[in-house]
């Protein structure tokens, strides 16, 4: 009654008075006199009665801030059911028992977020976003939430949106609120993932089986994290201890994923035949359950196996049907892989620009998704091609790159390919030094983890940079212990490689014989229908034509060279094109041809000057200064012959130095220059005498066999002669 007084009494501005008589009116004077004489109200009270009406309204025009109404039984019991899938990683009956509640009861907010969670799981972001943007409309402030509800928002609000190191902080104070609770140790541990934590994240999952020895998930991440650090045995009696738990349940995914992990651990241990076996059976279970998210994966997967067997064709219908599916249902991390995987076939193909045109594809759609990992996985394979391609510095910029984040996550194997990547790239811009450094460090990770195929890989990789360097007899030693590796393996395509590389070696120290039958061995391991190793065939024609130049079997050599010339101008393989080119041009000139030697030669060094490779550009020089003594031009083999002995001598290559001298002293005496000439040949003398020493007699003794050295040795006797006289 008194607030209905009020609201009838426009004029009244004092407190309600109970003994006034209704409407009645009040001067000034009456209001003052009434506020002497009559008991006053405090201060403390109006504030309170003001608080009191203003949080009344607040409370009442906003009603989203009331406690949050329990949810009905039927929905909370199928957020439950939902809840209990995602910690056993059944995340498609995840999604379908939270989808449930969702349609029950729409206002059920961690319904909502659970099933973002869900779906973030399965590879579709868009969707996740979305459940995400309703559970926060529904909860503005979060702090009406209980504590472990509301962190756990928070968490997966920060997973959706990729902000890993804020999802680590909430799930980190969920441990700390439930130290007892297995399943938060779970979370942890995959926020820990995605951040590319690996060892914070296994010790969380192993905490996790400690609480709990039935918590199927945990033991499924230790095995997965134990196989990408390529502890073989303990990945796999983790991914058994999985599987004995999913089985009895029924889990078809939790199966499904313990088959498809299972199969890369075989990958990459080269046991081709048990992962195609794990991704067949992964393919069936996830094809029974319905999970598309899986179905893409283990389709990738089986092209993935499928070009690791040689296999391009086969492995390019797989990933362009993954892609195609991928792309139907949304999934850009999938998508990213999917590009991966079949850029890895054009460039196994040779088909370098396809296969940089496909990994940027994924790269594209890797960033788009905010998959730190896949982007450092493209960003690898683009390494690699970029070196093969001698765009040398890109390539070593994508290298340290992904080597950056892999560290970070303790990712070994791509750890030693960016190690080797970086070693390789060094040793195209002439830095053997630091080149043999990341090789053997990329050897020592290997042997680590015992990982056979990347020894292997590795002792190629410090048998290259010493071949490069002209230690020969040091690199046929680390090429035959990979040979042995690979061999043991059955890995077909780096026995190919490996024993081209052999071959390049025994014919530099003489052994004719012996490189042409392990030539033959490569074109023969090379000759496959899917054309995987066509730089094989290009780079063997190429040694034949270098054998055919040394022993002067000049017919043979131009037509060799020409054949690898033309394979590698059809398929852009740089580095072969310049040596074929050089290879020609001397055999040209040394034919009668001089004029087009010399153009042959030119064009070879004017490509190696752009292409990034030191001793490419070296040797192209060297090839030009012999050809142009066969030009008269004494002036221009001097130069060049200088210029190629300087570099020879920064890289330490004896072998070719010496040479270098040797030409050098032939242009001075064309030149009239009798004294440059007698220096130059002591010179040669000298570095002829250091690679003895280096090589040891008896390998120096079948150098020495070569008819073209021979030759040049002819003019160091010829040098003494003039001397005496």
């Amino acid at each position: 009654q008194r607030i209905e007084r009020i609201k009838d009494d426009p004029h009244r501005t004092g407190a309600p008075s109970g003994d006034r008589p209704v409407g009645g009116r009040s001067s000034t004077m009456m209001i003052l006199r009434e506020n002497f004489i009559r008991p006053r109200v405090s201060l403390g009270v109006v504030l309170m009665v003001a608080l009191g009406l203003g949080l009344t309204l607040w409370w009442a025009l906003v009603p989203s801030r009331s406690v949050q109404q329990p949810a009905s039984i039927e929905a909370k019991g199928w957020h439950d059911r939902g809840v209990e899938a995602l910690r056993s990683g059944a995340y498609e009956q995840a999604k379908k028992a939270l989808i449930r509640a969702t349609e029950i009861d729409e206002k059920y907010a961690m319904a909502h977020v659970r099933l973002a969670e869900a779906w973030l799981e399965m590879g579709y972001a868009d969707e996740a976003k979305n459940e995400m943007l309703r559970a926060s409309a529904l909860v503005p402030d979060r702090s009406v939430l209980p504590r472990t509800d509301e962190l756990s928002f928070d968490a997966i609000n920060a997973l959706v949106s990729n902000d890993f190191p804020r999802a680590i902080k909430a799930y980190d104070e969920i441990v700390r609120l439930t130290p007892n609770d297995a399943h938060a140790y779970v979370d942890l541990g995959r926020a820990y993932e995605k951040n590319v934590e690996t060892p914070k994240a296994t010790d969380n999952y192993v905490q996790a089986t400690n609480l709990d020895s039935q918590n199927a998930l945990a033991y499924l991440r230790v095995g997965v994290l134990s196989g990408r650090d390529q502890n073989m045995p303990n990945a796999l009696a983790a991914f058994q201890k999985a599987e004995n738990i999913y089985k009895p349940l029924g889990n078809l995914e939790g199966q499904a994923s313990v088959f498809y992990e299972r199969s890369l651990v075989f990958i990459n241990a080269g046991k081709l035949e048990d992962a195609r076996a794990e991704l067949q059976q992964a393919l069936e279970k996830a094809t029974a359950s319905e999970n598309d998210f899986q179905r893409i994966s283990t389709l990738l997967q089986q092209s993935r196996l499928a070009y690791t067997a040689g296999d391009t064709t086969t492995a390019q219908e797989q990933a362009n049907k993954a892609i195609s599916f991928a792309q139907q249902r949304g999934l850009d991390s999938l998508i990213a892989f999917g590009f991966k995987n079949l850029g890895y076939t054009f460039f196994l193909s040779g088909k370098y620009a396809e296969a940089e045109k496909t990994y940027q594809r994924g790269l594209e759609f890797a960033r788009r998704n905010k998959s730190l990992l896949r982007e450092a996985e493209i960003m690898q394979n683009l390494s690699t091609l970029y070196i093969q391609q001698l765009r040398t510095n890109e390539g070593l910029d994508y290298a340290q790159r992904a080597l950056t984040i892999f560290e970070k996550g303790g990712y070994r194997s791509n750890i030693h390919t960016c190690l080797t990547l970086l070693g390789r790239g060094n040793r195209r811009k002439g830095d053997y030094q630091t080149a043999l450094r990341y090789a053997e460090q990329a050897l020592e990770l290997a042997r680590q983890s015992n990982y056979q195929s990347q020894i292997a890989f590795s002792y190629g990789e410090i048998a290259t940079v010493l071949a490069e360097q002209e230690r020969y007899p040091e690199a046929l030693g680390y090429y035959t212990q990979s040979y042995e590796i690979h061999q043991s393996l059955n890995e077909r395509r780096s026995m190919a490689y490996n024993l081209m590389n052999r071959g390049n070696v025994l014919w530099r120290l003489g052994n004719y014989e012996g490189a042409r039958a392990l030539l033959d061995q490569a074109s023969q391991l090379a000759s496959q229908p899917d054309n995987s190793l066509k730089p094989v065939l290009a780079e063997s024609l190429l040694r034949y034509a270098e054998i055919a130049l040394s022993a002067r079997q000049l017919a043979e050599a131009r037509a060799k060279s020409q054949q690898a010339l033309d394979l590698a101008t059809e398929n852009k393989y740089e580095g072969i094109i310049v040596q074929a080119k050089s290879t020609l041009g001397q055999t040209l000139a040394f034919s009668g041809d001089a004029r087009g030697g010399k153009k042959a030669c030119e064009e070879a060094v004017e490509m190696a000057a752009g292409a990034g490779d030191e001793a490419l550009l070296s040797r192209a020089k060297l090839a030009l200064s012999e050809v142009l003594l066969e030009n008269k031009d004494a002036q221009g083999a001097l130069t060049n012959a200088l210029e190629a002995q300087a570099r020879f001598k920064s890289g330490g290559q004896l072998e070719s130095e010496w040479r270098a001298w040797i030409v050098a002293a032939r242009a001075s005496r064309i030149k009239q220059d009798e004294q440059a000439a007698i220096e130059q040949l002591a010179r040669a003398s000298d570095a002829l005498s250091q690679l003895r020493q280096k090589w040891g007699e008896e390998t120096f003794g079948f150098y020495l066999k070569r008819q073209d050295i021979q030759f040049s040795h002819k003019q160091l006797g010829a040098a003494v002669t003039t001397a005496e006289k």
